[in-house]
């Protein structure tokens, strides 16, 4: 486990749900998030991926 993914499994101590709002490298991003997810015991995730409009409309 990487010191990142230690960090975000810390602060998600105690928590219900996980928001996460990520750009840039969203897999290796996700990767820690579930991973520190998992660590935590925390099933529950909003996941909103940064640069997509939820008002456009895609083909």
């Amino acid at each position: 486990m990487s010191m990142r993914t230690t960090t975000l499994s810390h602060a998600m101590a105690g928590c219900d749900v996980v928001y996460a709002n990520i750009a840039g490298d969203m897999a290796r991003q996700a990767e820690s998030i579930l991973a520190a997810m998992h660590d935590a015991g925390l099933s529950r995730l909003v996941f909103r991926l940064a640069g997509l409009r939820s008002d456009h409309a895609y083909p």
